[in-house]
């Protein structure tokens, strides 16, 4: 039987903990054991090809999964393969845990134990205030020494999973040089107003102060989730994408002097899976994502509006679309897409399925409505942008 200890917080006083999956699991994750610093550099060089996931990492990031304390202390046995856990309070007590909810791919856990009275509860803290040389404290029992504290800074506030060559490259971290040993998997980042911003996950092998934490935030959002549905639910829709910052759309528009001007920032189709949900919408690769839209709520004035307003408020990005997908999971939104359309197509129309007219939309088995154009027909390019709507409707992903 395998065996693992590490931390948790309380973040219920009705006795509800969280911890790491690799805590309770008494493994190394997958999606964590996959980052290793020198598959990044490769990867790095091979202008961005995905790296593969492996069991182990050596030499790169490793998670923390010996034992741990906490904010609100509560040390973790488990055994790996009952779901059952051992939770040990700071002030001695000893209580008999039941894992009720697990995600390997956030690497999160969730323990319950029964209680009488009200247990002390961490308090949740805003992630997204840190701000980069912010004092942070990591809490926890490294090399199994009890109740240990370090001190440090943050060094970045959003480390990319992708900037570590990890499987999941939108998984954002929180990094800090605050260290984090093994024993910390699971224990509180708590800021100087005593709140918890991040969950300690993983260091760098090999990198002194290198260390990385789970956004308080993303642990919102995901208890959120699991209190819901009793799982984290994830969208699925068949695209890889790229996000095109503002900073970069004139890069854009140099290479594209008809693309449309009013457009701040959008989203770029890399690729469409056969038979998926995007293609069922009619999106194509190369199609620019400028704005997204409740179904329910999309009319055409609202994409009249829409049009003409694509670079007020807050820009579209990878992370407020994968927001939206998650939320219209079982439902639909509307996408205001930017299109390439040839001096060879008809203007004003878009294909319907099967379709020669469009040869990228080929075999789409729905069709969109053009909502207008923008650029010229004379370009030196021989093609002009259009913009198009079409409904997209999210499925949940499989389980991993």
């Amino acid at each position: 039987m395998c065996r693992a200890q590490g931390s948790g917080f309380i973040y219920d006083p009705s006795g509800y903990i969280i911890t790491n999956a690799h805590v309770v699991l008494g493994t190394e994750p997958p999606a964590i054991a996959a980052a290793n610093i020198n598959r990044r550099m490769a990867w790095q060089q091979q202008q961005h090809h995905s790296s593969s996931c492996t069991n182990a990492a050596t030499g790169g990031l490793q998670p923390l999964n010996s034992s741990g304390n906490n904010h609100n202390p509560a040390t973790i046995a488990a055994a790996a393969n009952c779901g059952v856990v051992s939770v040990h309070m700071h002030d001695g007590r000893v209580f008999d845990g039941h894992v009720v909810a697990l995600d390997r791919a956030s690497d999160i856990a969730v323990v319950a134990v029964q209680t009488h009275e009200p247990l002390p509860a961490v308090k949740l803290g805003n992630s997204q205030r840190l701000r980069v040389g912010e004092w942070v404290v990591a809490l926890g029992s490294p090399f199994l020494l009890k109740h240990s504290v370090t001190a440090g800074i943050v060094s970045c506030v959003e480390r990319k999973g992708s900037e570590l060559g990890m499987h999941s490259p939108r998984t954002e971290f929180i990094q800090t040089d605050a260290r984090i040993n093994a024993g910390n998997s699971g224990g509180p980042l708590v800021n100087l107003d005593g709140e918890v911003v991040g969950m300690n996950n993983m260091r760098a092998a090999g990198g002194d102060g290198v260390s990385f934490a789970i956004p308080a935030d993303t642990i919102k959002q995901l208890l959120s989730e699991i209190s819901r549905y009793g799982r984290v639910r994830r969208p699925y829709v068949g695209i890889t994408m790229t996000e095109v910052v503002p900073s970069r759309m004139g890069q854009l528009r140099a290479a594209c002097p008809d693309f449309p001007a009013n457009v701040s920032a959008a989203i770029l189709v890399t690729r469409v899976a056969a038979n998926s949900p995007a293609a069922a919408a009619g999106l194509h690769e190369d199609d620019i994502i400028v704005s997204v839209t409740n179904a329910k709520r999309m009319t055409r004035q609202v994409v009249t509006d829409s049009i003409m307003q694509v670079d007020s408020g807050n820009p579209i990005s990878v992370s407020s679309f994968a927001e939206a997908l998650q939320a219209a999971i079982g439902g639909g939104l509307e996408l205001l897409v930017v299109r390439e359309q040839h001096q060879h197509d008809k203007p004003g129309v878009v294909s319907k399925a099967g379709d020669k007219q469009n040869s990228k939309g080929k075999g789409s088995n729905s069709s969109g409505d053009v909502a207008g154009t923008r650029g010229s027909s004379n370009s030196s390019s021989g093609c002009r942008y259009t913009f198009v709507t079409l409904k997209l409707s999210p499925v949940e992903a499989p389980p991993n």
